[in-house]
């Protein structure tokens, strides 16, 4: 018996495309929000996100003091400065207990827009979707065998159609009746998109993988750049000191150029406790942006504003470097609007085959 007939690798083509079908058409659609997820939330919630630009943004320092004026019980984690998007709102972060919040605030008069809890946000309602179905754990472990069967629909796909993998452009799609329209429209759509598909598969199946791994009791993941992961701050901790009068965190952001040459400062990490630093993240040139937005970190002293460290991703650990490229590789905003572009055609391209995928199946079904 002939284990790689075509006859055996259409049914498991077949059985590969019906346990992962509906999976893909929903990942498909979450992806394309996801790529543009930051100008859908300022195109709905305008009066929120967007400013008037004006010359002179006011000092980091006081963006905080009236944040902290008007929410005094939240605990402050950090600012989203916005240096790039002069027309945006800066975003501190901040939390009350285990509720993550967002507050949003004109970096040129200091005026509050509004706040909102953090799983509000267009991103996170999408991303808890994409990632895991809403349901945790055992929607990473389902999604891991989507995608495994995804690669392997992809697979058995290129190997069925291996005779006719040129020709399908030369016949293009053809009408007449509904079969031969979507067994075309699917081939066609298939042959053209094969390497977006097994990368957005591999990178998936991947990023499942590790916490799958978790889950089944594997070892704790790091994060980016090797480091174990901090450990929440206890809730009966007292906050952390206010910033000394001796410096401004305004300076230390100013500063961050002349530390390193051609450094954009676009987030500033505020200390949560002991002796945590005040952490400014951003880009350089040299910044490789398949390991992330921001790349560069620059440490100073909580307490006296002196220079503790500079970081940079590309320094980091091989594995963790891997990780963190596979997971912009696997989202594609890394290249801008091109990336962006290409990833939505072909995650409409995976819709397309899902569709037309099923409809095949009915109809030799019938």
């Amino acid at each position: 018996m002939n284990l790689f007939s075509d006859k055996n690798i259409y049914a498991l083509h077949k059985w590969f495309g019906l346990i992962s079908g509906l999976f893909l058409l929903l990942l498909s659609v979450t992806g394309i929000i996801l790529l543009y997820d930051e100008s859908l939330d300022r195109m709905f919630n305008p009066a929120l996100t967007q400013v008037t630009a004006a010359e002179q943004r006011l000092p980091v320092d006081s963006l905080l003091s009236v944040t902290k004026k008007q929410f005094p019980k939240l605990e402050i984690g950090g600012v989203l400065l916005q240096t790039n998007d002069p027309s945006y709102a800066t975003i501190t972060d901040a939390s009350a207990g285990k509720k993550r919040m967002q507050i949003l605030q004109n970096p040129y008069t200091g005026l509050v827009l509004g706040s909102r809890l953090g799983d509000q946000t267009i991103h996170r309602q999408i991303l808890k979707i994409h990632e895991h179905l809403t349901i945790g754990p055992v929607g990473h472990l389902i999604l891991f065998i989507v995608g495994i069967c995804f690669m392997g629909l992809v697979v058995t796909g290129l190997w069925y159609y291996r005779r006719s993998l040129f020709t399908v452009f030369k016949i293009g799609v053809r009408g007449g009746n509904n079969l031969v329209f979507n067994a075309d429209l699917h081939k066609l759509t298939g042959i053209s998109i094969f390497l977006f598909l097994l990368l957005i598969g591999f990178t998936g199946t991947f990023m499942h993988w590790e916490k799958v791994e978790r889950f089944l009791g594997g070892e704790e993941r790091r994060p980016e750049g090797g480091k174990p992961e901090a450990k929440a701050k206890p809730a009966d901790l007292p906050a952390p000191a206010p910033t000394p009068a001796s410096f401004s965190i305004e300076s230390l952001v100013q500063k961050t150029p002349s530390l390193v040459p051609g450094f954009v400062p676009c987030f500033v990490a505020l200390p949560r406790g002991g002796d945590d630093p005040i952490a400014i993240r951003g880009t350089r040139p040299e910044s490789n942006p398949l390991l992330g937005k921001f790349n560069t970190e620059i440490q100073f002293d909580a307490k006296t504003g002196e220079l503790k460290g500079i970081e940079h991703k590309e320094d980091a650990e091989f594995e963790a470097s891997v990780e963190a490229g596979i997971e912009q590789i696997h989202f594609g905003k890394y290249g801008g609007w091109i990336s962006r572009l290409i990833y939505a055609l072909g995650s409409l391209g995976l819709a397309i085959m899902g569709f037309t995928g099923y409809v095949i199946w009915w109809n030799k079904r019938k």
